[in-house]
């Protein structure tokens, strides 16, 4: 499938070239398979064209809803390469909550689990210039709402960490977290930006993890403090493998008890404050800084400006 001049830049070019640059290096690897970015790009390839056959057009809003399986990474990709703005759902939602989701971003598309379903939105949507991407924000302050990214903002986004946390093309990433929520998703992006790869869990398990961890399989994780918890628990005080470079927490503040037991087991913490609408990471703490001033977030990333200012 191929785009017309003029059409926005997406992840799918950021997969297209590293499919290109590094065709046989590992993109996503999960129990019992792997896929190189070649094949990542050739199924994400094959899954716009049946897009397209369905009349899917440019600038059409879908939305997905899908645990973070290899097809579920390559559909949104494809997503992306049939001009879509791709929105990935929590696969915790409720029906309803699906339902109201759809109905911020008016999808014409909805996938939910492979199966494609379409209804005519013809106008029904007004497109933001170069969004390619919405997520739900947690509700956190306020009742959950759509924010759109474009592929700029994924990039400062994905630079920026890269920069603070030294990461490199060798990098082996654990997707703990939903496509749908933003942690996840930027994962995702950014591992194809720097040509590293992803580890993929149907669902967070704990147990799954810590193998992963004590095996090698895995250099970096992002986790929230719940999961560390869980994580913890499993990993039982074996020794972790110098394999595991860092472990990013964030979601919420991490009580300092859990981070005192981390440190202790070995874990390699990084601590870190982001938000959804800036594409993930706003403040992060490499695991040295994290370890030396235990509750830092370190200072603000790359290109991010941090202002005090009176609430309301």
């Amino acid at each position: 499938m191929r785009w017309s001049p003029g059409r926005t830049t997406t992840p799918a070019d950021d997969l297209a070239r590293q499919a290109g640059k590094t065709p046989e290096a590992t993109a996503l690897s999960w129990d019992g398979g792997a896929w190189s970015y070649a094949e990542l790009h050739d199924r994400a390839e094959a899954l716009a064209d049946r897009l397209e056959a369905l009349c899917v057009v440019p600038g059409q809003a879908a939305t997905l809803y899908s645990p973070p399986t290899s097809q579920t990474v390559a559909t949104l990709f494809a997503l992306w390469r049939a001009g879509c703005v791709a929105m990935p759902l929590h696969e915790r939602l409720t029906p309803a909550e699906v339902d109201h989701a759809r109905s911020f971003v008016v999808s014409g598309l909805h996938i939910d689990n492979f199966t494609f379903l379409i209804r005519d939105e013809s106008g029904g949507y007004d497109r933001f210039p170069d969004v390619i991407a919405f997520i739900l924000t947690s509700g956190s302050s306020g009742a959950p709402r759509a924010v759109g990214f474009t592929r700029a903002a994924f990039a400062a986004s994905a630079a920026a960490a890269a920069s603070r946390l030294e990461l490199t093309a060798a990098d082996r990433w654990g997707l703990c977290l939903s496509l749908g929520h933003i942690g996840g998703l930027s994962l995702v992006v950014r591992a194809v930006m720097t040509g590293s790869s992803v580890r993929l869990w149907p669902s967070f398990d704990a147990v799954a993890v810590a193998r992963a961890v004590l095996a090698g399989e895995v250099t970096h994780l992002a986790v929230v403090p719940v999961m560390l918890r869980r994580l913890l628990t499993r990993l039982a005080g074996r020794p972790i493998p110098p394999t595991l470079r860092c472990v990013l927490v964030g979601g919420a503040a991490a009580p300092r008890a859990l981070l005192d037991e981390a440190w202790a087991a070995g874990l390699p913490l990084a601590t870190t404050w982001g938000m959804t609408e800036t594409a993930s990471q706003v403040a992060t703490a490499p695991p040295s800084l994290a370890r030396r001033h235990p509750g830092t977030a370190g200072r603000p990333l790359r290109c991010v400006e941090v202002r005090a200012g009176a609430s309301h």
